[in-house]
């Protein structure tokens, strides 16, 4: 009887991705995209999605929303306070620090507490409800 080998080639991303790039090239792998295909999805040049699926740069703000679609998920996983919330919709909806600031009527030191969790009041529970209420679509 003869011998047949296999080779078991490992997966070119980690099973259970911790960095914002192993998720894309995770996801880039699952939907047999290159990376090229990927950028042009996003409206980046390669060059900039090549950086971040090697973690050398971080996307902006309001790249986000065409990330979390292209994943399917926030890559920052569940937020666990209403501060960690508020950053994720604030994240979602690509708005930067000021510009939800501004859309909850506050200014942009207090908002920024707000998504530390420190001095939340109730206009500060008002305000962020506000944000999360916003729709993405």
């Amino acid at each position: 009887m003869p011998l047949t080998f296999q080779w078991v080639r490992s997966k070119p991303y980690p099973e259970n991705p911790k960095t914002l790039g192993e998720h894309l090239r995770k996801r880039r792998h699952e939907v047999g995209k290159r990376q090229t295909d990927v950028a042009a999805e996003l409206d980046v040049s390669t060059w900039t999605y090549l950086l971040w699926e090697q973690d050398r740069a971080s996307p902006t703000v309001r790249q986000y929303p065409a990330l979390i679609r292209f994943l399917g998920y926030d890559p920052h996983g569940a937020p666990q306070t209403l501060g960690g919330q508020v950053k994720a919709r604030r994240r979602a909806l690509g708005l930067s620090l000021a510009a939800a600031a501004r859309v909850v009527g506050a200014d942009d030191g207090t908002f920024a507490r707000w998504e530390k969790d420190q001095g939340n009041s109730a206009r500060a529970s008002e305000a962020l409800q506000k944000l999360l209420a916003i729709d993405t679509a």
